[in-house]
């Protein structure tokens, strides 16, 4: 009676819970960077705001402060791999340029228009240094590209709703990322927290609402300042790559091995019944 009730009870506890072992899984970290898989323009009203940047190796960004006057704002998107994964962690990583300023703050909008990148550079200058940092003009404006004043200039209906990308229905009106950087030395790497936009990308079609950022920055204490310098995604060669980068870390979902529950539950029930035939079969010898 006593084994009886307690494989009838382990069964009902089996059956009720449906227990499983669940594995978890190691993070998995993706990194995405370079020319073929990110795009990465400067855009500007300094110098009437139609010059393309979209092939320069460098981009500045400032707007306005004691020195500089105008402003300079750095586009840059990332092509989202397929993850059918839980996003736990993702920043976007820009390695600085020690030419201009070594602080500031730096804030990051999500944008919610299309753009293009264009192949913009300028003309090298004078102090243009052994890494490869193009100065100089613009090229000018080019059809397809993004400036200023368009998202893709020379094209119907290509014109950004707010000049300079931020507002409007460019962009969402509150930063996802303000971060202030302070004593950049060169070479050094800043790195902004942009989970909740790589979440908010990944919820909703991945690349179907993926458009980048538009990043601003502005003096921090309004000191003589002329605003800070990045690599661009086209800051790639043999000797050295600078490229930004986009860092996702995941974990797939939980691989759920089921525990042979049914199969321990038949082998119970199994067991039971045997017992309990077997016992049928002991009191009905004992009445004969």
């Amino acid at each position: 009676m006593v084994i009886r009730t307690f494989h009838g009870f382990l069964a009902a506890v089996l059956l009720m819970t449906g227990r499983a072992i669940i594995l978890e899984a190691a993070p998995i970290v993706t990194t995405v960077g370079g020319p073929a898989d990110s795009q990465m323009t400067m855009i500007e009203n300094v110098y009437g705001g139609h010059d393309n940047w979209g092939g320069r190796n460098a981009a500045n960004v400032y707007d306005g402060g004691a020195f500089q006057e105008g402003s300079r704002r750095i586009l840059i998107r990332f092509d989202l791999p397929p993850l059918q994964n839980d996003i736990l962690a993702a920043t976007l990583e820009l390695r600085y340029s020690s030419y201009l300023s070594n602080e500031g703050i730096l804030r990051l909008y999500r944008l919610t228009e299309s753009w293009g990148e264009g192949t913009g550079s300028g003309h090298e200058s004078v102090s243009a240094t052994e890494t490869g940092m193009s100065g100089g003009t613009g090229c000018g404006p080019q059809d397809g590209a993004a400036d200023w004043f368009d998202r893709f200039h020379g094209t119907d209906g290509g014109a950004w709703s707010v000049p300079g990308a931020v507002g409007g229905t460019s962009s969402i009106a509150t930063p996802t990322v303000t971060q202030l950087v302070t004593e950049l030395t060169f070479p050094c790497t800043v790195i902004l927290n942009v989970l909740d936009d790589v979440r908010y990308w990944y919820a909703n079609g991945v690349n179907m609402q993926n458009f980048g950022w538009v990043m601003t920055e502005e003096d921090s204490d309004g000191e003589w300042r002329v605003g800070l310098r990045f690599y661009s995604n086209d800051a790639l060669s043999e000797s050295y790559n600078y490229t930004p980068i986009l860092r996702i870390t995941s974990v797939p979902e939980p691989a759920i091995w089921v525990s042979l529950v049914f199969g321990a539950i038949s082998l119970i029930t199994f067991t039971l019944g045997r017992r309990l035939k077997e016992g049928r079969s002991v009191r009905a010898l004992g009445t004969r």
